[in-house]
């Protein structure tokens, strides 16, 4: 799975085992993918957080092996430029990757954007994005592009959280509310 995001913490104890070689950051053009924000690195453990190790969360690949391959597009304040991110999508693809996770966007369409994810998604790439954090109704992107999976957020409780956006575009909750 690339999580294309702020970066990894590669020693993170729920996540040590599950980095794939050959993470990158786009953003400083290096292969030093260290999560300085944290939401990169929260994401990937809801994705892939080793189970049953009696520490921290499991991540809903469950005992599934799977692997997170960092690409860092985002500074430390969670900002992202789009040539970075189409770049990391690209990378992705090169990689052949089973999925692209992308758990940022914004509310403006972009062909860039759409063709980047259109190359993943029609070479059998899953890709996955998220609904978007304003709690509002309009559609955000990536998330709303055909053929993306779009994921809102939901609290320990099975409530939609407040922030996450909502449309006839989500096709899925997951865990997104105070997560380690």
């Amino acid at each position: 799975v690339a999580v294309i995001d702020s970066g990894l913490e590669a020693t993170h104890f729920d996540l040590v085992n599950r980095i794939a070689p050959g993470g990158y950051n786009f953003f400083s053009n290096n292969s030093n993918f260290n999560d300085t924000n944290g939401h990169g690195t929260a994401v990937s453990g809801v994705i892939a957080a080793q189970t049953n190790n009696s520490i921290g969360i499991a991540g809903v690949a469950g005992v599934l092996e799977v692997k997170i391959l960092p690409l860092k597009t985002a500074d430390n304040s969670g900002i992202s430029q789009l040539s970075d991110v189409i770049r990391a999508i690209d990378y992705a693809i090169e990689k052949n990757v089973d999925v692209i996770n992308l758990s940022m966007g914004s509310n403006k369409y972009s062909d860039i954007e759409n063709a980047a994810v259109q190359r993943a998604v029609n070479k059998g790439i899953v890709v996955v994005a998220a609904a978007g954090n304003e709690g509002a109704s309009y559609y955000d992107y990536p998330a709303s592009y055909d053929g993306v999976l779009s994921v809102g957020s939901i609290a320990s409780d099975n409530v939609v959280s407040g922030f996450s956006n909502h449309n006839d575009k989500v096709d899925v909750v997951a865990p997104g509310e105070n997560i380690y």
